[in-house]
């Protein structure tokens, strides 16, 4: 059987194997081209997917593009509306695209009817652009922008002391409250959280907001800075109204009395935009020296420096707003038949972006308080960084805050001065006369005459001569009629005529009146008084005239210029002065004085029982000279240099204690050798008294008397200092040389600084502190209006604030203080919100942002936008920000800001 297996196998052979193998091939090969030719038309398929994908995707980039650009030039397909740049303004009518969609009522949707090309096996594509603006943004935004990092982190915060509520109804509060020890008394939030390191029993808060009791973690100041770190130079308060306005500058204000009477000088009071710094020196805190009471009138008490906002007086800071932008008004409001101030006076940060407001900034124990119907309202500049503090209070930690030093400084002629007139001194300039140079000097020329002296008291006549004329003279003889008219003389010479007559005349002539010595002739010689006195009557009907005639050397007479002829003795003292006083010592100096005459003339009848009288009579003058002569400085010379400026700037506000010029001087001779200095510091000057001559260089020290210190201490504070003028007037006899060494003044003062918060306004209210701000609670009846358009910032200080029957008082952006008392003490007060409160935050920029919402609905391949495909979903979705710098849409100066793009897959 195997065998005939085997030959059948062996019978067969190869035939037909390879027709096996070619079947084989071929179906293999049928195999994988049908694989290939399934993938190949899968990819194509899925390759002509992709490229419909892409299309859609750039129709839709594209549609929502012209949607973005239409908004951003403001016109879309219309040049006729380019004004109509959308802002998200209710009030205007317009959608988002204006009217360049055509449809009445559907301005939010843009139409785009064939916009895109065809592609592929695609026609002309449309799109349907849906916008819808975010609410809160544009128009229907808030008007700034609010965060986190413009405002405090709760409306109240206590840094040291309770919130203290005295009053049975609730201390309404919005933003929340932060107390470093307990909250006492009701206080109820409407929105923000509840904190005490101690107990808050009576606190309420609306959920989710929480209360947190008894914590332990105090609440960390914020350490804001203030908006200055030097003390400016004091402003002069205003001392008339303009438009029944007192204007206010930024600066400087030290005089609370002063303050107290401006704030009352018109019917109110505008503090314009920028930093006031108030540290009052009426009650002294600190050095008595840094408060003078010539220049600050004294108050005593812990209300020494407390600025008094006055009844029927409202003070506003910041910019104008309202009926008070033009006008002395302020806005008001009416309750019950009674108007009251209400807010708006002021920009409010608030409101305005572009608010520029006041910051007020107290230093010592300086307070505030407004009185019983007192009105203010302060507004803070907005930022965007940074709370709009309107008031604050300044702490050791604030930069720039430091205690008064006394400053001590001796400047000379080098410091910015110069010689202003050197006299007769040689070698007077700069070089010469500062500290360390060879000084300048004088040597005074000429010849010396007679030794200095002084002449001459009361002179007699010594020689008479009656000449009886018409009448007679009783006694009649020289000799006895001379002793009764010497100087001390008694009884009368008489002249009589016997009877009446007009023309009857008669007189006596004195010689006489020389002086011990002759007086020389000497330019130096001085006159200081000269008077001719003699006792005499003239009847009725008679007169008298007194001719005076002085000799000098030689020939050489003089007469009073005024009374050549004669004097009428209307008494019994004629005084020489003036233009012939003058007169007289031109002549004595010129001509020397060695004796007189005086005649007495009479003219008229009379009767035997009433005679002419006449007796005692006496010339009185005062000489002096230094019995120098051939010298045309008359013995005396001036030198005067300005300069004195201190190293660094004394501005109005400084306060001087004190004065001294140092002068270094020499003389030759100290026989009629003598000095004096005349300092001048603008419209003050004080000349000292005379300088002893010594022969060899000594410093005098000329301290300026207190009497005389005084008006210039007001004069720099009020007016700062920059430099000064010292005159050096030398007296010098005949050959003596006068060294000037130097001039050098000494000035000591103090400077305005930043001071803390301190006195009463720091210190524990049980332990004789007081409060910095506070209103009126004395009165059950205050009406006090106070609106703080700003965060107050007083972390030292303790606020106390009383509302009673329409009263209104609220702080916008919060309080942080030390410590707050809060009662409500009669009646129902006109405002009855929260007193205290900080804004809430916004997510956008304001008026000037926009953002919209895209919804671009995609119809490929068909010519114009169906029904069907405004139903159909989104093929993207976009937000979009359009920014207007300026608040006011302008076509193509729109910023441009895609939030998100999102396409639909």
């Amino acid at each position: 059987m195997t065998g005939w297996i085997d030959r059948r196998l062996r019978a067969r052979g190869d035939r037909g194997a390879i027709l096996v193998f070619a079947l084989i091939i071929v179906t293999t090969v049928a195999l994988v081209v049908g694989v290939v030719l399934t993938r190949g038309g899968g990819s194509l398929k899925a390759t002509v997917a992709l490229r419909g994908v892409a299309g859609a995707s750039y129709a839709a980039d594209s549609a929502a593009n012209i949607a973005i650009n239409n908004l951003r030039n403001g016109y879309g397909f219309s040049p006729a509306d380019a004004q109509l740049a959308f802002n998200n303004n209710p009030s205007d009518g317009l959608g988002c695209f204006g009217h360049n969609s055509g449809v009445t009522g559907d301005t939010d949707n843009l139409i785009l009817n064939g916009f895109y090309p065809a592609a592929g096996s695609f026609g002309p594509s449309s799109a349907y652009v849906h916008c819808s603006a975010q609410g809160g943004t544009g128009q229907q935004g808030p008007a700034v922008t609010i965060t986190k990092d413009n405002k405090a982190a709760y409306a109240l915060i206590t840094l040291g002391g309770s919130i203290t509520n005295t009053a049975g109804s609730p201390l309404k509060v919005h933003g929340g409250v932060y107390s470093n020890n307990a909250i006492t008394g009701p206080v109820a939030l409407d929105l923000g959280d509840a904190h005490a390191v101690n107990s808050c029993t009576d606190t309420t808060v609306v959920a989710p907001a929480v209360k947190d009791c008894n914590n332990h973690t105090p609440y960390v100041d914020p350490n804001y800075a203030a908006d200055i770190a030097s003390a400016p130079a004091l402003v002069p308060l205003p001392t008339s109204c303009t438009g029944n306005v007192a204007v206010f500058s930024p600066g400087y204000y030290d005089d609370v009395v002063a303050l107290n009477a401006a704030v009352r000088l018109c019917s109110a009071s505008w503090f314009k935009p920028g930093t006031y710094y108030f540290d009052f020196h009426n009650g002294c805190v600190g050095s008595a020296d840094y408060c003078p009471a010539n220049v600050f009138p004294g108050r005593s008490g812990n209300d020494a420096n407390v600025w008094v906002i006055p009844d029927g007086k409202p003070v506003i800071g910041g910019q104008r707003a309202g009926v008070f932008a033009t006008s002395s008004q302020v806005v008001m409001t009416e309750v019950n038949g009674n108007d009251y101030m209400g807010p708006g006076n002021c920009v409010s940060p608030l409101t305005d972006t572009s608010a520029l407001g006041v910051q007020f900034i107290f230093g010592a124990d300086s307070q505030m308080h407004l009185e019983k119907t007192a009105s203010m309202e302060l507004c803070g500049s907005y930022h965007t960084d940074k709370a709009p503090i309107e008031l604050f209070g300044l702490q050791a930690s604030t930069p720039g805050v430091s205690t008064p030093s006394l400053t001590s400084e001796t400047r000379d002629i080098s410091h910015g001065g110069s010689v202003i007139s050197s006299g007769a001194f040689v070698n007077a300039d700069v070089a010469h006369l500062r500290p360390g140079g060879a000084g300048a000097t004088w040597t005074r020329g000429g010849t010396t005459g007679t030794p200095p002296g002084t002449c001459c008291g009361t002179l007699d006549a010594s020689d008479v001569t009656l000449t009886k004329g018409d009448g007679t003279f009783t006694p009649g003889t020289k000799a006895a009629a001379l002793p009764i008219l010497r100087a001390n003389g008694t009884g009368s010479v008489l002249w009589s005529t016997g009877n009446s007559g007009a023309s009857k005349t008669g007189s006596l002539l004195l010689e006489g009146f020389a002086p011990s010595a002759a007086v020389p002739s000497d330019p130096s010689l001085t006159v200081s008084s000269a008077k001719l006195s003699m006792a005499h009557y003239e009847p009725v009907g008679g007169s008298a005239s007194v001719r005076l005639v002085v000799s000098g050397s030689g020939t050489a007479t003089w007469t009073p210029p005024s009374w050549p002829s004669g004097q009428t003795p209307a008494s019994n003292q004629i005084s020489i002065t003036g233009a012939d006083l003058t007169s007289l010592q031109a002549f004595i100096r010129a001509n020397g004085y060695t004796k007189a005459t005086v005649t007495y003339s009479l003219r008229g009848g009379t009767a035997a029982a009433d005679p002419y009288r006449v007796g005692q009579v006496k010339l009185e003058l005062s000489l002096a000279w230094d019995g120098q002569s051939g010298d045309t400085t008359g013995g005396t010379t001036t030198l005067k240099v300005d300069g004195f400026a201190p190293s660094t700037s004394v501005p109005a506000g400084a306060i001087l204690t004190g004065a001294t010029v140092h002068v270094d001087h020499s003389e030759s001779v100290t026989a009629g050798s003598s000095g004096s200095v005349t300092l001048g510091v603008g419209g003050w000057s004080y000349t000292s008294p005379t300088i002893t001559p010594s022969t060899s260089l000594t410093t005098e020290n000329l301290v300026v008397p207190v009497a005389s210190l005084n008006a210039l201490q007001s004069q720099i504070h009020a007016n700062g200092y920059t430099k000064a003028s010292v005159a050096y007037t030398a007296k010098a006899a005949a050959g003596t040389t006068t060294t000037l060494k130097s001039i050098t003044l000494e000035l000591k003062y103090y400077l305005p600084v930043l001071r803390a918060q301190s006195g009463c306004v720091t210190a524990p209210l049980a332990g004789g502190g007081c409060s910095f701000l506070w209103t009126d609670s004395d009165h059950g009846n205050n009406k006090v209006s106070l609106y703080m358009q700003g965060t107050t910032y007083v972390p030292k200080a303790d606020v106390n604030l009383t509302l009673s029957n329409f009263g209104a008082q609220v702080l916008k952006f919060g309080l942080i203080a030390r410590q707050m008392e809060f009662n409500i003490n009669n009646g129902n007060p006109r405002y009855t919100g929260p007193v205290f409160q900080i804004p809430d935050n916004t997510f956008t920029t304001g008026f000037v942002s926009s953002v919209v919402q895209l919804e671009v609905h995609l119809c490929l391949g068909e010519s114009t936008v169906s029904t069907d495909c405004k139903a159909r979903a989104p093929a993207l979705t976009s937000r979009v920000q359009f920014y207007d710098p300026t608040g006011v849409p302008v076509p193509f100066a729109r910023q441009v800001t895609p939030l998100s793009w999102n396409h639909t897959r």
